[in-house]
C-alpha cells in the first residue's frame, strides 16, 4: 500500500521575519513547478500579503496602530499559507518528492485511516469585509485537509471550489455583494476525499 506523506505544518509558530522568509520561499519553489500549476491562493496573492507584512515590521515603532496593522498583516500571511499547504496536499497526492519541491517539508508517513465525514454544523455569516463569507463547521479528528465547494446557483450543480483549509473554519473572498451563495464541505484523509456536507447558503453583502 503506498505511503502517504503530509505537508509539514507550524508555520503559524514562526517568528513575523521568518514568516515573510519561509512565504517567499513557498512561492520561488512553487513559480514554473508543473506538479503545481493553478494554486489556490494564488502565488500573486500569497507574494503580496508577504511584501505586506514586510513592510509593517520595517514600520512598527512601538503605537497601538502600527502594531495592530502588523498582526493583522501577519494574520493574513497565515491564512493564505494555510490554505496554499491545503492546496499542495491535494495536488501532491501525498507523494513526498512532490510536496519537497514546494520546500514546505514533509511530515511522517501516515497510513490510510479510511474516508471520514460528513462534516456537520457547517454555518455561514457575513464577513467581517465586503464580498467575504465566514465558514465554519465541527472538526472531525482524523481530516487533514477540509475542501470548500461554492456555488451561486439556486438549484446548485456546478460548483466551483471555494479553498481548502486545515482548520474547521475559513473566509470566503471575493463575492459579489448582494448575491447569494451556497457552500458545502468534504474531509479529505488519505483514503481520500469522504462524502459532502448538506448544502448552506448565505447572501454576501
Amino acid at each position: 500500500m503506498k505511503k502517504i506523506y503530509l505537508v509539514k505544518t507550524g508555520f503559524h509558530k514562526l517568528v513575523p521575519a521568518k514568516k515573510v522568509t519561509e512565504a517567499r520561499n513557498y512561492v520561488s519553489s512553487m513559480t514554473g513547478n508543473g506538479n503545481y500549476l493553478t494554486p489556490i491562493p494564488t502565488l500573486a496573492a500569497v507574494t503580496a500579503a508577504a511584501n505586506k507584512l514586510d513592510d509593517a515590521l520595517i514600520a512598527l515603532d512601538g503605537s497601538i496602530e502600527k502594531t495592530a496593522a502588523k498582526n493583522q498583516a501577519e494574520a493574513e500571511l497565515e491564512n493564505l499559507v494555510t490554505g496554499l499547504m491545503g492546496y499542495v496536499q491535494t495536488a501532491s497526492g501525498g507523494d513526498n518528492v512532490k510536496i519537497l519541491t514546494s520546500v514546505m517539508g514533509v511530515r511522517n508517513a501516515s497510513t490510510p485511516v479510511g474516508v471520514v465525514g460528513p462534516v456537520d454544523k457547517l454555518t455561514a455569516k457575513i464577513g467581517l469585509y465586503p464580498g467575504t463569507i465566514d465558514l465554519s463547521w465541527g472538526r472531525i479528528a482524523k481530516s487533514k485537509i477540509n475542501v470548500v465547494q461554492v456555488s451561486d446557483d439556486p438549484v446548485p450543480a456546478n460548483w466551483d471550489l471555494g479553498g481548502e483549509t486545515s482548520k474547521s473554519k475559513i473566509t470566503i473572498k471575493e463575492l459579489v455583494s448582494g448575491k447569494t451563495y451556497y457552500f458545502k464541505v468534504a474531509c479529505i484523509t488519505s483514503a481520500g476525499v469522504g462524502p459532502w456536507s448538506e448544502a448552506i447558503s448565505c447572501k454576501a453583502y
